[in-house]
């Protein structure tokens, strides 16, 4: 059987039928699918142990800002948390302890690398500067073996890693000495600031993180 790969959902609102929704971007689970994995959705925090039970990796998927107090941060402005999600944050740290103590693979695409390192200790960078919105990154340490020397992105956030969580190590640093991409030293942890499920502003989707993440839930 092919690695399951669990994928969190976010909180939504259908407008039309004016009721509560879960929301998935289609190109994370075809993103699995291309890797050779299934793809399963985590919906409820409560089943947490049971997903952590039956799934053999997690993506941590993009999303609404996390909240400061999950890092020893505190809001500056009520403006910050206006798209803050409890349920979201709960599902995801709850999850993502579960895989840590498991051993279980963990990949983080743009908010879920934040997430990703929060979890190992480390911090999120709530004021970056002004960035061009195309970066080349400077590829770092054992990435260089799955990324090459350099990778070009579209940005999608005005807020980023900070300090990095304990045995994180930057795997991509913009040329503004901005980290956008941690892999972890001795874990299955990987998580970048961009967005390689899709194409964006002409740059295509690049299935190798997912590929790595679906090798990886298959041991």
């Amino acid at each position: 059987m092919r690695p399951v790969i669990l994928i969190i959902t976010e909180d939504g609102f259908d407008v039309h039928l004016e009721r509560e929704n879960f929301v998935l971007s289609h190109a994370y689970s075809s993103a699995i699918q291309r890797a050779g994995g299934i793809p399963v959705t985590a919906l409820d925090v409560r089943a947490a142990e049971e997903y952590a039970a039956i799934a053999d990796g997690l993506l941590l998927t993009g999303g609404p800002v996390i909240h400061p107090a999950r890092y020893g941060g505190i809001g500056e402005h009520l403006e910050e948390l206006i798209a803050f999600s409890r349920t979201r944050d709960d599902l995801d740290f709850m999850l993502g302890q579960l895989f840590l103590w498991a051993g279980k693979p963990i990949l983080g695409i743009g908010r879920g690398a934040m997430v990703a390192n929060v979890l190992l200790g480390g911090t999120v960078e709530k004021h970056l500067p002004t960035l061009p919105s195309v970066s080349t990154d400077r590829v770092c340490g054992a990435a260089r073996a799955l990324l090459g020397e350099t990778i070009s992105f579209s940005r999608q956030y005005d807020w980023g890693i900070g300090r990095l969580g304990e045995d994180m190590e930057a795997a991509a640093v913009s040329p503004e000495g901005i980290v956008d991409g941690v892999f972890h030293r001795t874990r299955p942890v990987w998580g970048v600031t961009w967005h390689p499920e899709r194409e964006l502003n002409g740059i295509p989707a690049d299935d190798r993180l997912f590929e790595l993440l679906v090798r990886e839930a298959a041991k």
